[in-house]
């Protein structure tokens, strides 16, 4: 009983601080990236400016030069050409959702004023326009967008009578792309696992500190008419048998153990055992597979129990011989039987357990084919088709 509590505290604890750590380690990355340096193109001179993170205010928006919808006027996204504060050029910025809607009106407000003006001569009030400040990643246009800027410059080039390296000089080769809907998205998803790491860990730390296996064994005796009997003789098992990679198993009960948590049942209750194969796959392509014991129980609950695939075999075939009355093997009846009438299985394995204990009480009552060995019925079946290969 020494050993289980050992393990039981010790993996609670060091895998409760585990989480802790991780979840501090999130939480420094994605906040350390939240606050990192950034360049702001208000106040930075054109021969500076760098890829990278960086912000801007869009308060004057010149035009746009590419867009994404049926009509200029209908788009849900465009690339704008935002005029930087302290220098006579511009910079695209792609925006979509509110920010485009309001960069579209900023533009159209900014050209009625400019209209406004050379009719009346009046000085645009641009402390009145709805300008407003993005963040994102600076990058040099390139591909498509670069595509669509070259022709751009070209049209704008032939429509004025300049040079297209003089339009260059004015709408610089740059696209700013906001990050503030996806920082939004994934500030809540980043979030709700921080907080979902720190609350497992301090469940584990909780286990670790302050719950001991033992009081776990007195849930379970608490049922019983000699609970203080019961008790010792599971303490008693667990003490003079060696456990068989954490599995404790008699006459009488069925002690699982795992690490993190500690089970007892009656022997009675282990109703099914099987091999369970699990592939696990990267990009829908399989990269290795992982072999376990598994125990169905009378409550439908399932444990398992890690183990390799040169083992596995002789890791079902020992809880075989321990737990000879249970429905060995897998099959998607079984499992299909298992989930919606576990009643046939438990009436199949009081069956099994009766003929075996009072053979000559049961003979004549049992059919032929349940009278046989649970074992021997699915030996090669156990060992091949009949693992539940899990994909």
């Amino acid at each position: 009983m020494k050993k289980i509590i050992t393990k039981f505290k010790t993996c609670n604890l060091l895998l409760g601080i585990a989480s802790l750590l991780l979840a501090f380690i999130i939480f420094i990355t994605f906040f350390g990236w939240l606050f990192r340096d950034m360049q702001n193109l208000d106040t930075v001179a054109v021969e500076d400016i760098r890829e990278g993170a960086s912000e801007m205010t869009v308060y004057y928006v010149d035009d746009f030069f590419m867009y994404s919808g049926s009509t200029p006027e209908s788009a849900t996204e465009r690339a704008y050409f935002v005029l930087l504060d302290q220098a006579d050029c511009c910079i695209a910025v792609d925006l979509t959702g509110s920010k485009n809607r309001r960069a579209y009106k900023l533009m159209n407000d900014i050209y009625d004023a400019m209209d406004e003006m050379d009719t009346n001569g009046a000085e645009p009030d641009y402390s009145s326009f709805d300008c407003f400040t993005v963040h994102g990643s600076l990058k040099r246009l390139s591909g498509e967008e670069l595509g669509f800027y070259e022709d751009y410059v070209s049209s704008t080039a032939e429509y004025y009578g300049i040079t297209e390296e003089e339009v260059e000089e004015y709408y610089l080769p740059y696209i700013l792309k906001p990050d503030e809907d996806i920082l939004s998205f994934w500030g809540i998803v980043i979030s709700l696992f921080i907080l979902l790491f720190i609350g497992f860990g301090f469940w584990l730390l909780y286990n670790g500190l302050f719950k001991n296996p033992r009081d776990i064994i007195k849930k379970y005796t608490s049922t019983k008419s000699n609970p203080d009997k019961v008790q010792e003789e599971i303490e008693d098992l667990c003490d003079n048998q060696d456990g068989y990679n954490g599995v404790w198993i008699n006459d009488k009960y069925f002690v699982y153990t795992s690490g993190l948590q500690v089970k007892v049942y009656d022997v009675e209750d282990v109703l099914w055992l099987f091999k369970q194969v699990t592939t696990t796959r990267v990009n829908f392509i399989p990269t290795g597979k992982s072999y376990s014991i598994c125990f169905g129980m009378a409550d439908k609950k399932k444990y398992l129990l890690r183990t390799t695939k040169k083992k596995s075999d002789a890791d079902l075939e020992y809880f075989a011989g321990k737990l000879p009355d249970v429905i060995c093997g897998y099959s998607d009846e079984i499992s299909s039987i298992f989930t919606k009438d576990i009643s046939r299985i438990k009436n199949e394995v009081a069956k099994r357990r009766a003929a075996r204990v009072n053979p000559a009480d049961n003979y004549m009552e049992m059919p032929d084919e349940t009278n046989e060995s649970s074992y021997s019925d699915v030996d090669d079946l156990s060992y091949d088709n009949a693992s539940n290969d899990e994909n």
